[in-house]
């Protein structure tokens, strides 16, 4: 349990977070997903970690998770219908490089 912003940030395993959630939502707690508050932070201007701390080894593995994954959709689309990045001079087109 974390005390954060306006409310708490709980964190459980899958199966007890179901019958907390149900016990939480009928005494009128509001919920919220985690893409969902980032995209809120994101709105009012707040950081969200690790995803605005890339300078931190926890932000650091996260680009570097995030970039995996636009790879790995990137590998999976045809080659006619990929983006040329080194035609447009993009250096690192899926983690941004930070020691440029």
């Amino acid at each position: 349990l974390i005390r954060k912003y306006n409310g708490w940030d709980v964190m459980l395993a899958s199966p007890e977070a179901r019958r907390l959630w149900v016990r939480l939502h009928y005494k009128g707690v509001s919920v919220c997903g985690y893409k969902d508050r980032c995209a809120m932070l994101r709105d009012v201007g707040g950081l969200s970690f690790p995803e605005d701390f890339p300078e931190t080894p926890a932000g650091a593995r996260y680009l570097t998770a995030c970039g995996a994954i636009e790879k790995m959709r990137f590998d999976a689309r045809p080659k006619s219908k990929r983006v040329n990045f080194a035609l447009y001079g993009v250096d690192a087109p899926f983690c941004p490089d930070w020691e440029v």
